[in-house]
């Protein structure tokens, strides 16, 4: 008897800025997303590379179906690594020159310390992430590919 040979594929998506419908649309395009919302992507690796926050309107909404599909993911073999952007971190830093949404008070209290973004950001994300034996990293706002102490970007 042999083996069916799995592919898991690695897929990397950024610069989401808040629009839920382009989010959904490029998930489910590229299988990791069903109809409902729901991963659908089976062992696949997806690398978020930050930059959900600022510009539109619904981040609130990306960012809970992103969490929701980081933790389907894992419960069925797969993997989302969520980078942090440099937008997510000038919102935790509490710079949001460059936010649209959630007005100034919502969104210190939501990004600050004991906000549940602020405390979901800081433990789900991370700046940089290794799948194999090559590490991603952002950088402002180029992705790099590193391998052997040599990196593209």
């Amino acid at each position: 008897m042999t083996k069916a040979l799995v592919q898991r594929r690695i897929l990397s998506i950024g610069d989401l800025h808040g629009d839920f419908e382009q989010t959904s649309g490029i998930l489910r395009n590229l299988g990791l997303m069903n109809e409902d919302g729901g991963w659908s992507g089976g062992s696949d690796v997806l690398v978020q590379t930050g930059d959900i926050a600022d510009r539109g309107t619904e981040e609130i909404d990306v960012y809970k179906a992103l969490f929701r599909l980081q933790d389907e993911a894992k419960a069925n073999g797969g993997e989302l690594i969520m980078l942090l952007g440099n937008h997510e971190l000038m919102n935790l830093q509490g710079d949001y020159s460059s936010a649209n949404s959630m007005g100034i008070a919502n969104r210190t209290e939501a990004f600050g310390p004991q906000g549940w973004l602020g405390k979901e950001l800081r433990q789900r994300t991370q700046v940089v992430a290794r799948i194999g034996k090559k590490i991603r990293l952002r950088a402002t706002s180029v992705v790099c590919t590193c391998w052997h102490f040599t990196c593209s970007c």
